[in-house]
């Protein structure tokens, strides 16, 4: 989730910012804005959505940091379910975004909700807009990869995108250098690699290769409650898929174990009860 790169981004913006801010008044507000988001983070981190919400209220009444508080709290919203809710403050942070690759990422997070209500063809609008803000990002083209599957009706394009964003956030080397730097490559390469698992397995049936990608992509992704659960969520679709029910159960109830209070393991349990998500 693109949640993820804004952080990275954010970390990467305050520590320049440090060095040439002026005033302390300034650097309070700068050092603020990043306690508040560490805190949102450690909370999402673990799946615990509503402390996660709670934390995005300390960004609420400073107009600088408007765009962080309606990325973040639409993003919580939208773990919670509350996708209504969660829409408004969407919609808001991508007029709100003071730069081009939040805006990406804002109508990446935007995409992702109409996605999560079934709305497939305002998702790709949304996740096209994405990358003509931030062309060539990999998380784009994975939720390409993703509005294709849910359509049902173009796994070859599917597959096509999905190996965009393998290709393009494979090849990305930690910008800052940090273990933290690396965790968010290693989130986003292991969504981008369940998810083209599912699409291989929509479109050719390789068993071989899905349990290669699969295998490549649990691993990458355990510390991160919420990723975690999409990329086991993934890997029940594409087993699914496979017509392989044994294995796609164990996937949905992994996830739906993992994320009990978040979308992923929400959809999960429908996919387990025989509701498509």
């Amino acid at each position: 989730m693109s949640i993820w790169q804004l952080l990275r981004m954010l970390v990467k913006l305050f520590f320049g910012y440090r060095q040439h801010v002026r005033g302390m008044d300034n650097l309070r507000s700068a050092t603020a804005h990043m306690n508040a988001i560490e805190a949102i983070l450690d909370a999402y981190r673990r799946g615990d959505y509503e402390s996660a919400l709670k934390a995005a209220e300390q960004l609420k009444d400073r107009p600088e940091h408007a765009a962080s508080y309606f990325f973040f709290t639409g993003t919580m919203l939208m773990n919670l379910g509350r996708l209504e809710e969660a829409e408004s403050f969407l919609r808001r942070n991508v007029t709100s975004a003071p730069d081009s690759k939040r805006k990406a990422l804002g109508y990446g997070s935007l995409g992702q909700l109409l996605l999560e209500g079934n709305r497939i063809d305002e998702a790709v609008q949304c996740f096209k807009t994405s990358l003509t803000y931030w062309p060539n990002r990999g998380s784009a083209y994975r939720d390409l990869a993703e509005a294709a599957l849910r359509s049902g009706n173009d796994s070859a394009a599917a597959v096509e995108y999905a190996r965009l964003a393998v290709r393009e956030d494979g090849a990305r080397e930690n910008p800052t250098g940090t273990p933290q730097g690396q965790e968010v490559c290693n989130l986003n390469l292991g969504e981008d690699l369940a998810t083209l698992a599912w699409a291989v397995a929509a479109d050719s049936q390789d068993r071989e290769q899905v349990d290669s990608l699969v295998n490549q992509a649990i691993p990458l992704v355990t510390t991160a409650v919420s990723t975690s659960a999409q990329v086991h969520y993934h890997s029940g679709r594409a087993y699914l898929a496979l017509g392989d029910e044994e294995r796609s159960a164990m996937h949905f109830a992994e996830a739906a174990r993992i994320d009990p209070h978040g979308m992923w393991g929400r959809s999960a349990r429908k996919m387990a009860d025989g509701v498509p998500a």
